[in-house]
């Protein structure tokens, strides 16, 4: 009887997907977090009324990334590095023991910021469906 080697599956299209939705998520964070910090110095009427606003979007962005990372790490997907690039971001994950790189371009970036604030206002969940 010959024992055959079990190899884990190949990253999938969702897995890809879920590093996607970790990059898009990523970079909302960081542009509430920079907005959240030019809005106090400025004297607007309603910088309080903003600053709420953006907490708690930032609150739910927060959630929906931790959602996600819970997920990379159920598929056994940990991220290495992430790269800026001119086509978008250039992602090195290791997937159940694959080492691959993906490049989440800014059209899907753009696509994936948009369907994220048209779901922020529409309900109060933000997940993320290209």
């Amino acid at each position: 009887m010959s024992m055959r080697r079990l190899t884990p599956p190949p990253p999938s299209d969702e897995d890809e997907q879920l590093i996607t939705s970790h990059v898009v998520f990523m970079i909302i964070q960081h542009i509430l977090k920079r907005n959240m910090e030019i809005l106090p110095p400025l004297s607007l009427h309603m910088s309080r009324l903003y600053l709420l606003d953006l907490a708690g979007i930032e609150k739910e962005t927060r959630d929906q990334l931790w959602t996600v990372r819970q997920h990379l790490r159920v598929h056994g997907i940990r991220i290495l590095k992430q790269e800026r690039v001119p086509e978008g971001i250039l992602i090195s994950f290791q997937c159940r023991g694959y080492h691959r790189h993906q490049t989440v371009n800014w059209e899907e970036v753009r696509r994936g910021l948009l369907c994220s604030i048209r779901e922020t206002h529409a309900a109060p969940s933000l997940s993320l469906k290209f």
